[in-house]
């Protein structure tokens, strides 16, 4: 058996060079989606938080300027809150299960 030639031994080294920059980029290119999806989790999150506060403030001067409606109105709010909940974590589970518009599992 004889040795590997000279140009042998440099395209394997080339190949193992490649595969090591694709495995690379691979990876680099998952913690990109990661951190995008952290963001919009966040984001996410900030949003319907926001938009609680706002639900909230609206209840409490409408409770005020209407006393004998404060417990619907309570309830209407309430109602609300966990539907904007639903919202964002059915859009942010999607969100964390698909890659590109691709399922991951």
């Amino acid at each position: 058996m004889s040795s590997p030639s000279p140009d042998e031994l440099a395209r394997a080294l080339v190949a193992i060079e490649h595969h090591n920059q694709i495995a690379t980029a691979q990876s680099t290119a998952a913690a990109d989606i990661g951190a995008a999806k952290a963001y919009d989790l966040a984001h996410v999150t900030r949003t319907v938080m926001r938009e609680t506060v706002q639900l909230s403030q609206l209840e409490e001067v409408m409770a005020t300027a209407v006393p004998s409606a404060a417990g619907r109105l309570r309830t209407i709010c309430d109602v609300a809150a966990l539907c904007l909940t639903r919202v964002a974590v059915d859009g942010t589970a999607q969100a964390m299960l698909t890659d590109g518009g691709r399922e991951v599992r």
